[in-house]
């Protein structure tokens, strides 16, 4: 597909308010997104999550979620143990399904250029991204994969994620077999739930602190 058109506000599940708003709802957006994004206040933000957290002797936790078909994801995965590894963190690694709906409107379409962009971009940071196979991984192979990494402990996700993700992507029936199983279905709707509870609706991202971070 060489030629996609862009989603125009006629053809957009959101409202029309978000789509093309007012100039008073323009400004009140203009006024959250300064406060969200002013330096000193979220450098407060940074601070008062950081002293509740040393008071509770808890680690550096950060979430990830994960989208088996999402090519973003793959290049995370790519990424995620050597993450671990250079930080002082805990990663907590949750499987999620696409969300669909407003957030991610026309799926096909989105595959297609997810896919795209992810490959253009993936060479710059040392990562690989099949060329020549289909748009996303075949259905039921997904399921052996979210089946095997449901049974993972949280530190052996983060081990075992580059190399589930790569044999996904690169159609390795092999990979599979005789891999232990657990609830992938499950799993994966857990995820979705406290993506969605902590009003989020991408894969590929991290979470900590109360922020957000996309993709590598």
């Amino acid at each position: 597909m060489s030629e996609i058109a862009p989603v125009e506000p006629h053809k957009n599940p959101n409202a029309k308010l978000i789509v093309d708003p007012p100039p008073f709802v323009r400004w009140v957006l203009r006024r959250k997104c300064e406060k969200a994004t002013n330096p000193d206040k979220r450098a407060a933000r940074r601070a008062a999550f950081e002293g509740k957290r040393k008071k509770a002797g808890a680690p550096h936790m950060v979430e990830y979620f994960h989208q088996l078909d999402d090519p973003y994801s793959h290049l995370a995965a790519q990424v995620l143990a050597k993450f671990a590894a250079q930080y002082d963190i805990v990663i907590k690694p949750y499987l999620i399904q696409a969300t669909g709906g407003r957030h991610q409107p026309r799926l096909q379409e989105l595959a297609v250029w997810a896919r795209r962009d992810a490959q253009s971009v993936a060479p710059y940071y040392g990562l690989s991204l099949p060329q020549e196979l289909p748009q996303v991984p075949d259905s039921a192979l997904q399921a052996k994969a979210s089946d095997y990494l449901a049974s993972l402990s949280d530190a052996e996700f983060v081990a075992q994620i580059e190399a589930v993700s790569t044999a996904l992507w690169n159609n390795d029936t092999v990979f599979f077999e005789g891999k232990c199983a657990g609830d992938g279905a499950a799993a994966c709707a857990a995820g979705s739930a406290h993506l969605q509870a902590s009003n989020h609706y991408s894969g590929a991202t991290f979470h900590y602190g109360g922020e957000w971070y996309w993709g590598v």
